[in-house]
């Protein structure tokens, strides 16, 4: 899930054109999810 700083998952009318998910996304993620050995979830 994306939310931003203040605590938004969409624009007022739904819009989630603020998101921007590209390779380089990507693959920043995967390199900090596996050098990282602590996994936090919360439901």
């Amino acid at each position: 899930m994306h939310i931003s700083l203040d605590g938004f998952v969409a624009g007022p009318n739904g819009e989630m054109d603020g998101i921007k998910a590209d390779e380089e996304v990507f693959d920043h993620v995967g390199k900090r999810i596996s050098e990282g050995d602590t996994a936090l979830m919360d439901g």
